[in-house]
């Protein structure tokens, strides 16, 4: 009987760490089940992708993958895990972003700011926006989604990006006013301080690339493979007969 008890083991090498998700499964039990079920070259389908462990280890192991999930949000850090990103365009992206964003943060702290900067500063309405955000982070929040948005960059670079930028919100140490969101029912909780989002983003950001950097080096180790992460219920996926070689039955 093989032994399945990873808890001892390192589970976030390559991209598996690019963002908190609830409920994840290890990746060496998918990578098991790769190993056993499948061969190099083939076609692994993921109806339930969640933020895309299946399609990473699939990716590694030399395997194609396809996942498809319900949730805007798991797919798209589904994709960005299981994709390799040209690490200069992301540099080179983030440099505009950051400088931008802290000349905006700057002008909201000064005596005169445009209206231009204010109109960047504000967060779209929605339901307890004021309780979950203080004013700070959510001016600043609003800025830096702004120049995500606009900066001029890849598709895969932006979404990159807006994958940094939710890992900030959806963690276990939030900027929102809210502790553990990912693994509990979250609840109201006050910073000690005031966090910096833009320190947190540059540190989330430089920590990603190490990872992608991780993850693109064990893909040259192996088999050149594809991945799709796609928006779908995997009770209704429409596939053609004989496309798939293994399917994968866990949410991760």
């Amino acid at each position: 009987m093989p032994e399945l008890d990873f808890t001892t083991h390192n589970t976030l090498y390559a991209t598996h760490g690019l963002h908190a998700y609830a409920a994840k499964c290890p990746p060496q039990l998918v990578r098991y089940g790769l190993h056993y079920y499948s061969k190099p070259g083939e076609m692994v389908l993921d109806p339930m992708a969640g933020s895309g462990t299946t399609l990473v280890e699939a990716r590694l192991m030399g395997r194609h993958a396809v996942g498809y999930d319900i949730d805007p949000l798991a797919r798209l850090i589904a994709k960005v895990k299981s994709r390799i990103v040209n690490d200069q365009r992301v540099e080179k992206a983030y440099e505009i972003i950051a400088r931008k964003s802290a000349r905006d943060v700057a002008s909201l702290q000064s005596c005169w700011t445009p209206r231009a900067v204010y109109e960047r500063a504000t967060l779209p309405e929605f339901p307890n926006r004021d309780y979950w955000f203080d004013d700070e982070v959510a001016a600043t929040l609003a800025i830096l989604s702004h120049h995500i948005s606009h900066t001029p960059m890849a598709g895969s670079v932006r979404d990159f990006f807006w994958v940094a930028f939710s890992s900030l919100i959806l963690a276990k140490t939030s900027v929102a006013n809210a502790r553990d969101i990912i693994h509990s029912r979250h609840h109201y909780w006050q910073h000690a301080e005031q966090p910096d989002v833009l320190e947190k983003f540059g540190a989330r950001v430089r920590l990603m690339r190490k990872q992608m950097t991780d993850f693109m080096v064990r893909c040259r180790e192996g088999v050149d493979t594809t991945s799709h992460a796609r928006i779908g219920d995997a009770r209704r996926l429409r596939l053609k007969s004989e496309t798939l070689d293994l399917m994968s039955g866990h949410i991760c």
